[in-house]
């Protein structure tokens, strides 16, 4: 089944890299913050759609006499969770252009990873994982 790229989770992984003055060297936390500008670049792009699932499955089911008796709240969310997800899955299929997206986001953080020497390993197999889900 089809993932999305979580981008408010790409974000916040931006975020904890972004690099302050570290007073070593300059032009590297400026190479470094570009790379990273460039993700956030590519990431803006994306449409987010958010559902208050809570929300929807309140009213679908626990407000419906006859739904409300079949099911408890517990196995219904997570029967509606995995349809929702199936339904993203399809309507907006990982395409070539999510795969080069994600690509463009794998090079930018090996180059932060290779000019700053830091370990992005985890980073790199999770956007790395999100597309490969998809196919």
């Amino acid at each position: 089944m089809a993932q999305y790229i979580d981008k408010n989770e790409i974000e916040n992984i931006l975020r904890k890299l972004w690099k302050k003055d570290d007073g070593h060297n300059p032009e590297h936390g400026i190479c470094y913050n570009k790379a990273l500008q460039e993700v956030q670049c590519e990431l803006d792009t994306l449409e987010v759609k958010e559902v208050d699932l809570e929300k929807e499955y309140k009213d679908f089911v626990e407000e419906d006499p006859v739904y409300n008796k079949l099911v408890n709240s517990i196995v219904g969310k997570a029967i509606a969770k995995h349809f929702f997800e199936l339904g993203i899955s399809l309507n907006n299929p990982i395409t070539a252009t999510d795969r080069g997206t994600a690509e463009e986001i794998i090079i930018n953080l090996k180059r932060v990873e290779q000019d700053y020497h830091i370990d992005l390993t985890k980073e790199i197999e999770w956007v790395g994982n999100k597309v490969k889900k998809g196919e």
